[in-house]
């Protein structure tokens, strides 16, 4: 233990809080993958899982826009009979007649999830991978200089 404690106490102030900077962005992102992994466990075991047919599609948000979310308006057979629903927020973008997964609670069929593992995992991934190299680059081993 000694041998880490001067290692860090030789560090200069403003590397120190870098690292401290990249650990705790680390930890932050991590936290928010897990949250958004959680909601997506929820979502498996607490609504009804359907194939439904993509009505419409539109783009949202900028149209220069790098990262574009899609509103789609999909149909879907429930034991009622054919239910149409909103799927808000899908990173995929569908054409008119494509299949896609959903997830529904019946009494709000009306408003659907997307399913799929880009509907469902992609957000978690995305930010645990990037909360990683935050995390490996803040705990990287400290080098005793030679001087």
């Amino acid at each position: 233990m000694g041998k880490i404690t001067d290692s860090i106490s030789k560090l200069h102030p403003l590397a120190l809080m870098l690292r401290g900077t990249f650990i705790s962005v680390a930890l932050l992102l991590l936290g928010f993958a897990a949250w958004h992994a959680s909601e997506s466990i929820r979502t498996i075991a607490t609504h009804e899982k359907a194939v439904a047919e993509v009505i419409r599609c539109n783009a949202d948000g900028s149209p220069n826009s790098r990262l574009k979310t899609y509103s789609l308006q999909v149909r879907f057979q429930i034991s009622e009979g054919q239910q149409t629903a909103s799927v808000n927020n899908s990173q995929t973008s569908y054409e008119p007649g494509e299949q896609m997964d959903i997830y529904y609670v019946p009494e709000t069929a009306y408003r659907a999830k997307p399913g799929g593992f880009w509907g469902l995992w992609s957000l978690p991934g995305f930010l645990t991978v990037i909360g990683g190299m935050f995390l490996f680059y803040g705990a990287w081993p400290i080098k005793d200089k030679k001087r």
